[in-house]
């Protein structure tokens, strides 16, 4: 058995990842809950959080934390161990242990579990009218990120996530399916000129690499614009003409334009 604990107060920055079985024990008494996740880390915070929000799904441990606090709880590594192995280990601790806050005495997992077409449809309305009666009532999702940024080393981690990766075609399909005849939320909405002048300024400087232009001129390839789109950006040519900062930036595309030409002569 490990000896790896944390107290449920306590950040874990420096725990290890890793699939296994753990143990959420009390500090004032042997009563203790036994559960296995596929990242013991991530259970550990889900466990955190839902206990201090107060709305664990485990009714047991929920009254032992609102009576006692979270200083009196401890959290403890039991095993490591592979994921096929999950279900098998931990109810061999459950048998063992006989932790008291465990509502189920037998071990289960939703690893590698398929809804069924129905089952999905299902929760989609679920959620659908949990939304509706949200906003009926005036209450208004708040984004956990907002007013906050991610800091450079958080950046970073993100890139490197998603580097490489690709959308399967059939999600693209389906992203694809549920936003038809979704209106645009700026639609009909105007910039306003602070937003212009922030917009403005984060691209001073920035160009698009070569490998960049390459995809979107290949992107565009082929495309035949509307006769309303041509106007649109016909009008918006002009706009941007009339004013003398779009005036010098008209000069200065046409003048590398004539040194291209003359250059490939």
């Amino acid at each position: 058995m490990s000896n790896d604990s944390w107290p449920m107060n306590s950040s874990l920055s420096s725990a290890p990842g890793g699939s296994g079985i753990y143990a959420i024990r009390s500090l004032i008494d042997e009563r203790c809950y036994v559960g296995s996740a596929v990242s013991i880390y991530n259970r550990w915070k889900g466990h955190r959080t839902s206990l201090r929000k107060g709305r664990h799904e485990n009714p047991k441990l929920q009254n032992f934390y609102n009576k006692y606090g979270e200083s009196c709880l401890e959290f403890v590594v039991l095993e490591f161990c592979s994921k096929i192995k999950l279900v098998e280990r931990e109810q061999l601790f459950l048998d063992r242990l006989t932790p008291e806050f465990n509502v189920h005495p037998n071990a289960r997992s939703p690893l590698g579990r398929k809804f069924t077409a129905e089952m999905i449809e299902k929760c989609r309305k679920a959620q659908q009218r949990r939304f509706e009666a949200e906003r009926a009532a005036g209450i208004k999702r708040v984004s956990p990120m907002k007013g906050k940024r991610h800091s450079s080393q958080a950046k970073a981690k993100l890139r490197a996530a998603r580097l490489g990766r690709e959308m399967p075609e059939e999600v693209k399909r389906k992203i694809s399916a549920a936003l038809l005849g979704v209106p645009c939320p700026a639609r009909g909405k105007s910039i306003t000129e602070e937003r212009k002048a922030q917009m403005r300024v984060c691209w001073i400087g920035r160009k698009h690499s070569e490998e960049t232009k390459a995809k979107m001129r290949a992107a565009q390839l082929g495309k035949e614009k509307s006769p309303e789109h041509r106007a649109k950006l016909s009008e918006a040519a002009k706009m941007r003409a009339a004013t003398p900062e779009g005036k010098a930036q008209l000069r200065a595309a046409t003048k590398k334009s004539c040194e291209t030409k003359r250059g490939s002569k």
